[in-house]
């Protein structure tokens, strides 16, 4: 089973598109990117968005940006 965090951000009255990202990857970003940072053994992460683009620590999240690839379509 995979774990996917799903990020919000809301900016005076609207609210931003989703971002979407396994836990896996995530990770990666942080061990191998020195993605966020830590206070308290918490991990902080600041979300820049700038039109279509959206970075974290200097990476492009863009990719990431309402990623439901991994989310089965449900048909009834």
């Amino acid at each position: 089973m995979l774990v996917h965090y799903i990020f919000l951000a809301r900016h005076n009255d609207t609210w931003t598109k989703a971002i979407i990202i396994r836990q896996d990857y995530l990770f990666a970003y942080f061990e191998n990117n020195k993605l966020g940072t830590v206070f308290k053994e918490k991990l902080n992460l600041y979300f820049s968005y700038t039109g279509s683009r959206v970075e974290c620590s200097g990476q492009d999240f863009s990719k990431y940006i309402g990623d439901y690839s991994d989310f089965p379509v449900i048909e009834h």
